[in-house]
């Protein structure tokens, strides 16, 4: 006869050994471990300033000012906002301080950023939710800072259907 294929696991052949229903409940419990188990990985979304880091006017004008970057969440995902790695090319002497803000609330302040690459993790990992807006602030700069380069690094839970 052959396989059925209305099952979703192996019909037994006639040739099969006397242990196939061992071998069911072997591959039972490993997609019991797949279904409903969850993946954790990370990824990063950068923002990268080639020019010339200024702060913002106080005037209520948008010049330069640092756009919002938007994360994503689907369905049966959790993200976390674990932290950001930051860096400005140079010249050698110059950075630049900002503060993160998520949806217009802050959520790191005083970060110095110079020409050597460094992390700042938040001390306890915040949770995301769909459509929440990242944007770092310029604060305040020393010298004629450029090429600012910012990575935040998310934390994805996904959760597999049962």
């Amino acid at each position: 006869m052959g396989q059925t294929p209305t099952f979703a696991v192996p019909y037994p052949e006639l040739g099969d050994s006397a242990n196939v229903p061992a071998d069911v409940k072997a591959l039972a419990e490993r997609l019991d471990f797949v279904i409903g188990a969850s993946r954790t990985f990370l990824t990063g979304m950068s923002v990268l300033i080639p020019g010339l880091i200024r702060v913002p006017p106080d005037d209520g004008s948008r010049i330069d000012v640092i756009p919002e970057t938007t994360v994503p969440v689907g369905a049966g995902q959790t993200v976390h906002l674990l932290g950001v790695r930051h860096a400005i090319n140079g010249p050698v002497g110059t950075s630049v301080t900002f503060d993160l803000h998520s949806n217009q609330f802050p959520v790191l302040a005083n970060m110095v950023v110079d020409q050597f690459t460094t992390n700042t993790d938040l001390p306890v990992p915040r949770a995301m939710q769909d459509g929440e807006r990242l944007q770092p602030w310029v604060t305040s700069i020393v010298g004629a800072p450029s090429g600012l380069s910012l990575t935040f690094y998310l934390e994805h839970t996904l959760i597999l259907p049962a």
